[in-house]
């Protein structure tokens, strides 16, 4: 039997995503805002403007932004997991990335080598 490799975030809740911070305290300061005023017996409209006023002018950028425990992908591994992709690291992605780091090595040799051949080739009647 396969062991479970990898659960659902528990910081996002499975989501992805979690709130921008400046977009909480925004939050925050215009609810606590608002609500103050429609206790007292403010218009809804009056209300708004008052925690509009209060809180300031919204924060750039998105409201919701990628979860920092899962990166947005709304599951993280398990230690099997974790096990599983230090394997895969060790046995699959190591030696692709050492095949792909000898082959750029091997074309950057045969491109000096051309180039010192072209440099030869213009200089030889300068001289």
């Amino acid at each position: 039997m396969i062991p479970e490799l990898d659960r659902k975030c528990s910081e996002c809740g499975g989501s992805g995503a979690s709130r921008d911070p400046e977009w909480a305290d925004w939050s925050s300061r215009y609810e606590a805002t608002r609500r103050l005023w429609k206790d007292r017996g403010y218009t809804d409209e009056t209300a708004r403007e008052q925690a509009l006023a209060v809180a300031g002018p919204t924060p750039e950028g998105p409201e919701e932004i990628p979860c920092g425990v899962c990166d947005g992908r709304q599951r993280v591994p398990t230690e099997d997991g974790d096990r599983l992709l230090e394997f895969f690291h060790r046995h699959l992605w190591e030696p692709f990335v050492e095949r792909i780091e000898q082959r750029l090595r091997a074309i950057e040799g045969t491109l000096d080598r051309a180039e010192d051949a072209a440099i030869r080739e213009t200089t030889r009647d300068r001289f």
